[in-house]
């Protein structure tokens, strides 16, 4: 069968751009590329385990990949230009898949989902759909570039009632680059944040 990449933003979702585009999916399809704690391995991995796995992929242009918050969440900036060729895996899903992957990544709140070109795992240039984060802060913006996500300190949604961080150690993180607060953000709230010449 023929995988059904994701369109460009002026065509329909799902809709077939190369008929030579190799693996295996339905059109009702969507290929999305995970770069964090959707990977194989890590704690968001189970929401994908009804996807179809393609397999590794890496972003045509450059990214900033940052990790950062108090939780230490992998972010993917909408700077492109900055950073560099993210490598992620690449899945097939359908539409209930990526309803539950829009719901974790709060998108139209905390993330974006936008289509991106990736170099896929038959080294073919794909049109795939991946999460950028929305609203980001000056001190995420600095944080270090990575190639690709194997950070472990992540603490999942599920367990954050579990752990107090006190306001002095928030301070002190974000005072060192070493972390910030998911929800603290510069003048702007909702907007884009220009920074060293991201954005």
């Amino acid at each position: 069968m023929a995988v059904a990449p994701v369109a460009s933003p002026a065509t329909e979702i799902g809709a077939v751009r190369d008929a030579d585009t190799t693996s295996s999916a339905s059109p009702a399809q969507t290929l999305v590329m995970v770069y964090g704690t959707l990977k194989k391995g890590f704690p968001n991995s189970p929401l994908l385990r009804k996807a179809t796995y393609l397999g590794e992929c890496r972003t045509v242009g450059t990214y900033p990949l940052v990790v950062g918050g108090d939780w230490f969440s992998p972010y993917l900036l909408a700077a492109p230009g900055h950073g560099h060729r993210v490598v992620g895996e690449m899945y097939a899903v359908c539409p209930i898949v990526l309803a539950a992957l829009d719901k974790l990544e709060n998108v139209g709140v905390n993330y974006t989902r936008k289509a991106i070109d990736v170099v896929g795992p038959k080294k073919e240039v794909m049109l795939v759909q991946t999460y950028f984060k929305a609203n980001f802060s000056v001190e995420l913006a600095r944080a270090e570039y990575l190639t690709e996500y194997k950070d472990r300190r992540y603490v999942p949604r599920t367990e954050r009632a579990l752990y107090t961080i006190p306001p002095g150690l928030a301070a002190a993180r974000r005072a060192a680059g070493g972390g910030i607060c998911d929800g603290d953000r510069v003048a702007g709230v909702g907007k884009a944040v220009a920074v060293g010449g991201i954005m």
